[in-house]
C-alpha cells in the first residue's frame, strides 16, 4: 500500500523518509538546494513482515499545500510528522485536515528532533499531540520520539509502522484502471513518461490507455513499478508508465489516463461538502475557490443549495462548476480552498459529476442528491455491493427513457464483466425490469409509469373509447417501455392488447374480425423469432384469405409493430431490436462483425443474417467493409428507439 508523509515545513518529513528507505526523495534542483520539498517524491520501502510498501514524501510548505494534495490521492496511510521544538504548527493541522477530507483514517506520529529537546518537553509534547488528535481520525495513532540525527527511536518508530502495515486490510477499488498523472518527464531511450497512484483497477502492459481531457490514445509499452520493470500494475501502487504515442497531446499534470471510451470530462459536480471548523472563514454563493480532485487543481464557483452562504462547520449540499472540464468522476473525493488568502475550506466526496457546463435547478439537484442518499447509502466502488447499488442507481436516474448497457459503462466505472454481472443479478432480484436486449428500467419507475397509464386509460374507457391504438398512446413515452409497462397492465387484468390497439378487458369479446386476425398475426411473428414465414404462406397458417390477411399486415407494418427488413423477410420489432443490440455490441467489442458470426449469434440462417445486416447499413447504423460491418459516425443517433 501507499503510505504518505504530513506535517508542518522544515519538521524533517524528508529526512525521515531517506532514514527508512534509503532513497532521496527531493530530485529537483530547486529542492536541494533549498532544503524544501516542492513536488511530490516517492520511495519503496519493504517492512519487517516482507510487505512492499511506497511512502510518498509531500511538501509542508504553505505554497506548495496544492502539491501537497495531489499527492496524496490513492494513499490509505500517513505519518504524521510534528517536529518536537515547534509542536504542532499551522501546516500540521491543515495537512490533517486535507488527509481528514481525503478520508485517510490510519496513520501513525513521528515527534522528530528529539534530540533538540529534553525528556519533560517530549512527554508534554506527546501529551499535547494526543489531546489534538482525540477528535481526529487518528486518535488511536501511537507517538514516537525519534531523531534523524542521531537516530534514537527509528528502529521502534519503524516495527510499529510494520505491524500497523501488517494489520491494515488494503482497500480494493472495484472501478476501471484510472492514474491521475503526478509527474511528466522524459528518460533517454524511452520518451515521455508518466508517473502516478492509480485511484483504481488494474494494467497490464501492452494495454491501450486514454488521456482524459484531450482523448488522445496510446498503448503501454513499458511500466515500472516503484523504479522496477513490472508487466502489471494496480491501484494503490505508484507506476511509471510509458505511453509513446501519447507524447504529441503533450500529457501534463491534473490530466489521467484511463481505460478508453469510459471517462469524460465533467465540468458540474454535486456534493455534500464538510466545511472545516475553526477557520473563520465562509463563501458566498457563486463564490470562485480552488478545487482540487486528484491531481487536478483548476477554479471553480461554488452553490450552496440550501441556503444563501457556506459557514465554517456547514454540511450541506452544494454544486461545484469549475471554470474547464476535470477528469473526475463521481465518488471521487475533493478538496475545496479559498483564493485569497489560500487556505482549505472543506472537502468531500462527489456523489455525480455531468459533462455539460448548465446545472439543474436547485429543487431539482436537491430532491435527487437527498434521494440518492436515502435509497443507495452505501453506493461506490468499495464492493460488491456498492458496486449494485451504483448500477440501480444508473438505471433509476435515467427516468422513462431505461438504461442501455451503452449509458452505464458511461455512468458507472466498472470493467464490463462485473457491471454485466450486477445487471443480471439486479434483474434476477426483480429490482430492474429488461425492455429488450441490453436496455432496462427500474422496478420503481416501472410501477409509476404503470400508475399513470392505469390512470389514463381509465379516464379515456370511462369517456366511451373502447379502442386505443397504442402508437398515439402517451406518445412522449419510448415504445419499447409502453410496450412493457402495457404488457403488464394487460397481465394485471383490466386491459386487453389486441393487434396495435387497447381495449377494456370486458370489450375483448367484442373485437372485430381484423383486430382479431391483427392479434394471431402479430403472435405468430413473436413466436418465429428471426426464422419467420414468407408473405405468402401466411394465408395458409392462419386459415384466411389473402385479401384478408394482406391490410392487415400492411397496417402492422405502417404501426411499427412488424418490420419489413427485406423485400421477403418480416420480423417483429422486438427482435429487430434484440438484433440491433447483438450487433452494436459485436461491433463494439471486437470492431467488426461478418454475416457467419452474426447468423451464430441470431441462432438463425444466413439469408435472415444478411438481411438484417443490410436493413442496418439502409439505416445508416451500419457500413460494410469488405465482409465486415462497422458502425458508422453518429450511428446512436440512428439507432431504432
Amino acid at each position: 500500500m501507499m503510505v504518505c508523509t504530513a506535517g508542518h515545513v522544515d519538521h524533517g518529513k524528508t529526512r525521515l523518509v531517506r532514514w527508512l528507505t534509503g532513497c532521496e526523495t527531493d530530485v529537483l534542483r530547486q529542492e536541494r538546494e533549498r532544503g524544501l520539498t516542492i513536488e511530490v517524491g516517492f520511495a519503496p520501502c519493504s517492512t519487517l513482515h516482507g510487505i512492499g510498501i511506497g511512502i510518498t514524501d509531500v511538501p509542508g510548505h504553505e505554497r506548495f499545500v496544492r502539491n501537497m494534495v495531489a499527492g496524496v490521492a490513492g494513499i490509505e496511510m500517513c505519518i504524521l510528522v510534528i517536529a518536537a521544538d515547534d509542536g504542532i504548527m499551522p501546516q500540521t493541522v491543515e495537512h490533517l485536515q486535507i488527509m481528514e477530507l481525503l478520508g485517510i483514517r490510519r496513520g501513525i506520529v513521528a515527534l522528530t528532533k528529539a534530540d533538540l529537546v529534553g525528556p519533560a518537553e517530549i512527554q508534554a509534547r506527546t501529551a499535547e499531540i494526543r489531546a489534538w488528535l482525540a477528535e481526529t481520525p487518528l486518535r488511536a495513532a501511537p507517538v514516537f520520539p525519534v531523531s534523524s540525527v542521531t537516530g534514537d527511536g527509528i528502529w521502534p518508530f519503524f516495527e510499529a509502522l510494520s505491524d500497523l502495515v501488517k494489520m491494515a486490510v488494503r482497500e480494493e477499488h472495484l472501478g476501471i484502471f484510472r492514474m491521475p498523472i503526478e509527474r511528466v518527464f522524459t528518460r533517454q531511450g524511452f520518451g515521455r513518461v508518466m508517473s502516478g497512484i492509480p485511484v483504481s483497477g488494474s494494467l497490464a502492459e501492452g494495454d491501450l490507455l486514454e488521456l482524459v481531457p484531450g482523448g488522445a490514445v496510446g498503448r503501454v509499452r513499458g511500466m515500472q513499478c516503484f523504479g522496477r520493470a513490472s508487466g502489471e500494475g494496480r491501484n494503490g501502487l505508484c507506476l511509471a508508465l510509458n505511453v509513446p504515442d501519447l507524447a504529441r497531446a503533450l500529457p501534463r499534470r491534473g490530466q489521467v489516463l484511463a481505460v478508453p471510451g469510459r471517462l469524460r470530462p465533467a465540468s458540474v459536480f454535486h456534493s455534500r461538502i464538510a466545511m472545516l471548523d475553526g477557520t473563520e472563514l465562509g463563501l458566498k454563493n457563486g463564490e470562485g475557490v480552488a478545487l482540487h480532485t486528484g491531481t487536478a487543481e483548476v477554479q471553480a464557483r461554488i452553490y450552496a443549495l440550501e441556503s444563501s452562504r457556506l459557514a465554517p462547520g456547514d454540511r450541506t449540499w452544494v454544486a461545484l462548476v469549475t471554470e474547464e472540464p476535470v477528469a473526475a468522476a463521481a465518488f471521487d473525493r475533493y478538496i475545496v480552498r479559498k483564493l485569497s488568502p489560500m487556505r482549505t475550506l472543506g472537502g468531500g466526496t462527489f456523489l455525480d459529476a455531468s459533462p455539460g457546463p448548465s446545472r439543474p435547478r436547485k429543487s431539482i439537484a436537491l430532491k435527487r442528491l437527498e434521494a440518492m442518499a436515502d435509497r443507495y447509502p452505501g453506493a461506490g466502488y468499495r464492493d460488491r455491493e456498492s458496486a449494485r447499488q451504483l448500477v440501480e442507481h444508473a438505471i433509476e436516474r435515467a427516468g422513462p427513457t431505461g438504461a442501455t448497457l451503452d449509458d452505464l459503462r458511461r455512468e458507472c466505472l466498472l470493467p464490463e464483466p462485473l457491471l454485466e454481472d450486477l445487471v443480471r443479478e439486479l434483474e434476477a432480484a426483480g429490482r430492474i425490469a429488461r425492455l429488450r436486449r441490453g436496455c432496462w428500467l427500474h422496478a420503481r419507475t416501472a410501477q409509476d409509469l404503470r400508475e399513470d397509464a392505469a390512470a389514463e386509460l381509465a379516464r379515456r374507457f370511462a369517456e366511451g373509447e373502447t379502442l386505443i391504438a397504442m402508437k398515439t398512446f402517451q406518445p412522449a413515452v419510448p415504445d419499447s417501455v409502453k410496450a412493457h409497462v402495457l404488457g403488464r397492465l394487460a397481465e394485471e387484468g383490466d386491459i386487453a392488447l389486441v393487434g396495435g390497439y387497447l381495449s377494456p378487458r370486458r370489450a375483448a369479446g367484442r373485437l372485430t374480425p381484423e383486430q382479431e386476425l391483427a392479434e394471431r398475426l402479430l403472435r405468430l411473428y413473436r413466436d418465429r423469432g428471426f426464422v419467420t414465414p414468407r408473405e405468402d404462406e401466411l394465408p395458409g397458417l392462419l386459415d384466411r384469405p389473402a385479401d384478408a390477411v394482406t391490410p392487415v399486415l400492411r397496417m402492422l407494418l405502417a404501426d411499427g409493430a412488424l418490420v419489413r427488413v427485406s423485400p421477403k423477410v418480416i420480423l417483429s420489432r422486438s427482435h429487430v431490436l434484440d438484433a440491433q443490440q447483438l450487433a452494436v455490441d459485436a461491433i463494439r467489442g471486437q470492431g467488426g462483425l461478418e454475416a457467419g458470426e452474426f447468423r451464430a449469434m441470431l441462432d438463425s440462417t444466413r439469408k435472415y443474417a444478411v438481411s438484417i445486416l443490410e436493413h442496418f447499413d439502409r439505416l445508416r447504423i451500419t457500413f460494410r467493409t469488405g465482409n465486415v460491418r462497422r458502425l458508422t459516425p453518429d450511428y446512436e443517433k440512428r439507432l431504432l428507439r
